[in-house]
């Protein structure tokens, strides 16, 4: 699968493709790339900031921990 970079505006559409914009300071970025493992297909989904996490999005970054963090209590094998 190709990968998809998106940034700013754009990275709110799933699966967007670039259109050649320049990624701002503060700005964050969607990335989405493909891997193959013996014939697994996955995909990896990152995003990184273009500088220092504005409130808001440091807000959202606290909270996805924490329910990572909660998740991981939960989950039990089987």
């Amino acid at each position: 699968m190709l990968p998809y970079v998106a940034s700013g505006p754009r990275s709110m559409i799933g699966h967007s493709t670039w259109e050649g914009r320049m990624i701002r300071p503060g700005e964050h970025v969607f990335l989405e790339v493909g891997g193959c493992y013996r014939r697994y297909h996955t995909a990896m989904m990152r995003t990184a900031v273009n500088g220092a996490l504005s409130a808001s999005m440091h807000s959202a970054q606290e909270r996805m921990k924490d329910t990572l963090a909660e998740l991981r209590t939960l989950m039990k094998p089987g």
